[in-house]
């Protein structure tokens, strides 16, 4: 929804609106939410009706990021299409048509300002009669001063409100012919059958998000939601990677609140809980998904490790040994994208804690138990050692 800039404002300007409850919106935010609506369908019909390759080749051309078949694969993380099919059934059944009189038609859906709606009922309209919808041009559309502004019915249609009589009829549309109403009927079994609830007992067993307790797609009252499959999660992983590497690219105003929502403290998985987020190449960013290794602690002076210590833990935990520090500075560390600027929340431990068991007669408290002898890595020198000439 957010691939133009358009868009982008459009999504800006309802983003603060309550879409279950607009009775005091403005109109030009009620315009605003209809134009949301027309672009939801546009995009429920391109997923259902055309390649799910081209709606994300698509999302490539938007945010400059060449997309290749193993990162679609992972980005869409095998949504079954029938997942698709079946909201739109339930959701929009209309919704093919609708979507045929939109690039017939041209439709250009406005609200009437209620300043343009007073002059309205003001207008007098004398000896020229009412205008009425010319059936013979179906592709134009006559506005009728008896009746209020354009809007879709419940069967797909835009009609004027209050006009009883649907103007965009056809006989297609008005079809009461025994063979058209068997149609009918057979494509509402169809639709039943294929929706994704099942039958009554099968609602009442087990819901959608029950029966998706392991991970997967599954749909619950009007969404589409996605439940990470454990640790690893590869769809997560893949939205992270490609809007951290999109959040420097042209296309940053759409890649940067999808990095943004993924790395919430609330985000489904919570995976930025403990991965941390550091500055890429340009403005992108990086999520660290490696764990510490040898590597890291290659050439430091003093050595440590956790493991054998565990076992002299106290119900304080790691507030055995260590002593928590009050400093903002900690808190600011998870804000900022450079590794090099981590301030850790304890104090740094004394000598006197260690010495509490590394003693004489008691744990070993030689230097090189906790220190190593070369700080800086030794470069040894290569030696030449000069042949003596086998005499003649």
């Amino acid at each position: 929804l957010g691939g133009s800039a358009p868009r982008r404002k459009l999504l800006a300007k309802v983003d603060k609106l309550d879409l279950l409850d607009l009775t005091k919106a403005s109109p030009e935010e009620i315009t605003a939410v209809v134009r949301l609506s027309w672009e939801v369908k546009r995009l429920l019909h391109s997923l259902t009706a055309t390649k799910a390759s081209e709606v994300m080749k698509g999302l490539g051309r938007s945010t400059g990021v060449y997309l290749d078949q193993i990162l679609m694969t992972k980005l869409i993380a095998t949504l079954p299409r029938d997942v698709l099919v079946n909201a739109q059934r339930d959701w929009l059944p209309n919704l093919q048509r609708e979507v045929e009189k939109l690039h017939k038609l041209g439709w250009q859906v406005s609200i009437i300002t209620k300043k343009k709606a007073a002059a309205a009922k003001v207008k007098k309209v004398k000896s020229k009669p009412a205008a009425v919808v010319d059936r013979t041009r179906p592709d134009r559309l006559t506005t009728n001063p008896k009746f209020g502004r354009w809007i879709v019915n419940t069967v797909g249609d835009l009609v004027q409100e209050g006009d009883t009589t649907s103007a965009l009829a056809s006989p297609a549309d008005n079809d009461d012919t025994p063979e058209a109403a068997a149609k009918d009927s057979n494509a509402s079994d169809n639709s039943a059958s294929n929706s994704s609830g099942g039958d009554d007992k099968a609602k009442s067993a087990v819901s959608a998000e029950a029966w998706a307790e392991f991970g997967g797609w599954y749909r619950k009252d009007f969404a589409i939601l996605y439940k990470p499959t454990g640790h690893a999660d590869p769809f997560m992983r893949a939205w992270l990677d490609f809007s951290g590497h999109a959040f420097g690219s042209k296309g940053k105003d759409l890649a940067a609140p999808v990095f943004k929502l993924l790395t919430d403290k609330d985000a489904q998985g919570q995976c930025t809980k403990c991965h941390s987020v550091d500055a890429g190449i340009g403005d992108s960013r990086e999520v660290q998904w490696g764990s510490s290794s040898i590597a890291d602690k290659k050439e430091r002076f003093t050595k440590f490790t956790h493991e054998p210590h565990f076992r002299l833990l106290d119900g304080r935990g790691c507030l055995t040994c260590h002593a928590m520090g009050k400093t903002k500075e900690f808190e600011q560390t998870y804000q900022s994208i450079n590794p090099a600027s981590v301030k850790p929340n304890f104090k740094q431990v004394e000598k006197k804690v260690c010495a509490t068991c590394h003693k004489k007669n008691a744990a070993r408290q030689d230097c090189l138990l906790c220190h190593d002898y070369h700080v800086a890595p030794i470069n040894t020198p290569i030696t030449s050692t000069k042949l003596p000439q086998k005499s003649e």
